[in-house]
């Protein structure tokens, strides 16, 4: 998965990059933990980004719905911004394995720094 993980102060660091020409992140690990936060890269191609999941790794990431049919939303992101993703977390929590989708692909690599807690 390539994912480097690092644990500080109660939290937990990784990393998923979306290739150049790419819209979806490399797998993000996210087994035992709950609660997620994400800060976007310095650069950004204008688009919103979601997040999708699998049951099993290397899986096809597929959308997220709640018991009410409602979709995981796809948010409108800034660059140098810190998102905390917490009215869906529960939705989250259950997920082995996400990637984050974007709406148009990236015109370069960009990684987007994960914080992660159980």
């Amino acid at each position: 998965m390539g994912n480097k993980y690092f644990t500080n102060h109660g939290y937990t660091e990784a990393t998923v990059t979306i290739k150049a020409g790419e819209t979806v992140s490399s797998e993000l690990d996210f087994r035992g933990f709950e609660k997620l936060a994400f800060v976007m890269p310095a650069a950004w191609t204008s688009a919103t980004l979601t997040i999708k999941a699998s049951v099993d790794e290397g899986g096809t990431k597929l959308p997220l719905k709640n018991d009410e049919g409602i979709s995981f939303p796809a948010m409108t992101v800034a660059v140098d911004t810190i998102y905390c993703v917490d009215i869906h977390s529960m939705m989250l929590s259950v997920m082995p394995y996400l990637a984050f989708e974007a709406s148009s692909a990236q015109s370069a690599d960009r990684v987007i720094k994960i914080l992660m807690k159980g």
